[in-house]
């Protein structure tokens, strides 16, 4: 469980760059997380480790590099390709051509995040007010959500998604599904629904380098800094969000809603 917790990590950490965009905050959430509890003894013990590592298989492989994936699809506005395959999530790159929109849809048993990497999209989940999210914003919809995005501009909308593996979307009564080759798509009732909590989890957040969370500091009263680029500047939206001056994480378990 770890590994999918740290590789879902390591996916985002390979589209935002470096850890300036938020990964070491998601590194300290886990750290927290599995911190021993007070006053616990540590256990010696002989732990089991396969002789050889296991080697890479699927689309995994031990570096995907951006300008390769997009050289592979050049002259194509629409495409995705799988870069990342686990029991539990799958990660893709995926860009949609300027004036696409995906159908309405909801995963039914966890939640679905991505990053973008370029262009605009106006994203709409069910509870929240739509918003338009650019290069740096990072997006989760939990379980059972509708969602739906629309790009917007005259170019291409590039992003990395992660999403459950193995488990095909599900759409409300009002869309005709996407045909998924061995999948049927018949009538059925959920109940209940992920939620957000804005605390963590939050509809996006805003990946930003250290310059740009300098200047937000300085503008909120928390830094040195007194001045600070507009494309640093976070857009007005009334949903949650994370404070100025704390560190944001998004969550990667599997079956946390």
């Amino acid at each position: 469980m770890h590994f999918i917790k740290w590789a879902a990590i390591a996916a985002l950490a390979l589209t935002i760059g470096t850890d300036s965009f938020g990964v070491g905050a998601l590194a300290q959430t886990q750290a927290q997380a599995t911190a021993p509890a007070a006053g616990s003894k540590n256990i010696l013990a002989w732990a089991a480790k396969p002789a050889h590592l296991p080697p890479y298989t699927g689309p995994n492989k031990l570096v995907y590099r951006l300008a390769d994936v997009l050289a592979a699809h050049r002259g194509k506005a629409s495409w995705q390709q799988e870069v990342f395959l686990s029991r539990d999530y799958a990660g893709a790159w995926i860009s949609m051509a300027p004036g696409e929109k995906t159908k309405t849809q909801f995963y039914a048993d966890d939640r679905v995040f991505w990053v973008v990497q370029s262009g605009q999209m106006k994203v709409t989940i069910e509870g929240q007010e739509p918003f338009i999210a650019s290069k740096h914003f990072l997006i989760q919809v939990p379980k059972r959500l509708q969602y739906s995005m629309e790009v917007v501009g005259n170019e291409p909308a590039l992003r990395f998604e992660m999403r459950p593996a193995g488990e095909s979307p599900d759409y409300p009564l009002s869309e005709t599904p996407t045909p998924v080759k061995g999948v049927e798509y018949i009538k059925a009732v959920y109940s209940g629904h992920g939620n957000y909590d804005g605390k963590v989890n939050i509809p996006y957040s805003i990946l930003k380098s250290r310059s740009c969370r300098a200047a937000r500091s300085a503008a909120s009263g928390c830094g040195t800094t007194t001045t600070m680029s507009p494309s640093c500047a976070r857009p007005r939206a009334r949903q949650p969000r994370p404070t100025m001056c704390g560190a944001t994480s998004m969550p990667t378990s599997r079956k946390s809603g």
